[in-house]
């Protein structure tokens, strides 16, 4: 299905349970994304697109370091395998593939200090985007002491996606479409408008939609590339001032890996949107 055929189902369903005025307003938020999990016998890896195993970089790539210490590779996107869905959410590195590092701060080495906390995960020196021409990549395995991943092949899922619209999950770009005198008839609403957003679509018309059309879980989805991401999922508080008017593109939204302390958590990639054009450079 072309992106245009499923956002009219989107529009359809956001009309029909929030009106004309309001509904084609959120609608018109709506960005494409992609619901990612492991391949298998039913969903066929797309392109290159895996999680771990090592990195695919242009010959003469440095590997991206903290403070002397390497990196680990997280996931690899396979943007021009994810096809014409993206539109105009297409950065400017074309048909590059995306390479996602992040610092394990449990590598063992003294120069990474043992207590995640000691660092800032907001220093963009720990987390690194690397895309590299497909035709050019070569395999590079991540160097001692970073950790290794095992290989796992993805299944990216076309989805519609829409600002996060739950109870525990209210983007706050919600509040800023126009919903007329609709708000007057609650004290919730004049002070945090998008919740009439979530009370009459967020809580189960628009889950039920994603699991009934869209094959998502019940819940949201859990690894997501481009689109709309959660943004307090996982402890994410970066994103919880973000919307559709700041300059930003999401890229990635995944559960870390375990670290060896057994801690866990979310790597969220995030890339400049030139305000211009409108694309993610």
């Amino acid at each position: 299905m072309r992106y245009e055929e499923a956002l009219s189902g989107v529009r359809e369903l956001c009309v029909e349970h929030l009106g004309e005025h309001v509904g084609s307003q959120l609608a018109a938020l709506a960005r494409p994304g992609f619901d990612l999990k492991p391949a298998d016998e039913d969903a066929a890896a797309t392109g290159l697109c895996r999680w771990g195993g090592p990195a695919l970089l242009e010959p003469g790539t440095q590997w991206p370091m903290y403070a002397g210490v390497p990196l680990s590779l997280y996931v690899v996107l396979d943007v021009g395998a994810l096809g014409p869905w993206l539109g105009d959410q297409i950065l400017s590195t074309g048909s590059a593939l995306l390479n996602f590092f992040f610092l394990d701060p449990w590598t063992g080495s003294r120069e990474v200090p043992k207590d995640a906390s000691s660092f800032s995960h907001d220093d963009p020196r720990v987390c690194r985007v690397v895309p590299a021409d497909p035709q050019r990549a070569v395999e590079v395995p991540a160097p001692d002491p970073a950790p290794r991943f095992d290989r796992v092949r993805m299944h990216a899922n076309p989805a519609v996606t829409l600002p996060s619209i739950s109870s525990y999950d209210c983007d706050p770009v919600l509040s800023t479409l126009d919903y007329g005198d609709e708000i007057e008839r609650s004290s919730l609403y004049r002070v945090n408008p998008g919740w009439l957003v979530v009370d009459k679509f967020g809580e189960d018309a628009w889950p039920r939609y994603c699991v009934d059309e869209q094959g998502i879980e019940w819940g949201g989805i859990r690894n997501q590339a481009f689109g709309w991401p959660p943004i307090r999922s996982y402890g994410v508080d970066l994103l919880q001032e973000l919307s559709q008017e700041e300059p930003y593109a999401h890229l990635l939204t995944s559960p870390a890996p375990t670290c060896g302390s057994g801690a866990t958590g979310a790597f969220c990639g995030l890339s400049p949107r030139p305000k211009h054009s409108g694309q993610a450079t």
